[in-house]
């Protein structure tokens, strides 16, 4: 979520990077508006909720290690 996909007059949130490239506009109720708005006070990025750098590089060994915990190759990483 990018805050230039939100409309704090209309109370919206407009979805345009989609698997269909149709817009998607939803509606956010007044508690969303509210956290949304006290949170945008602070930001400096131009995502919502901006991740955080990680220490993760490489899922592949923590996938083999679950893998052999859960006893099944039958799942991938986007699982």
């Amino acid at each position: 979520m990018r805050w230039a996909d939100l409309d704090f007059d209309e109370g919206l949130w407009t979805l345009s990077d989609n698997k269909t490239d149709t817009p998607v506009v939803l509606p956010l109720s007044v508690l969303a508006l509210n956290i949304l708005q006290r949170r945008a006070e602070d930001s400096d990025s131009e995502w919502v909720l901006p991740s955080r750098p990680s220490h993760v590089r490489n899922l592949y060994p923590a996938l083999e290690k679950l893998r052999k915990w859960v006893g099944t190759d039958d799942f991938v990483i986007h699982d």
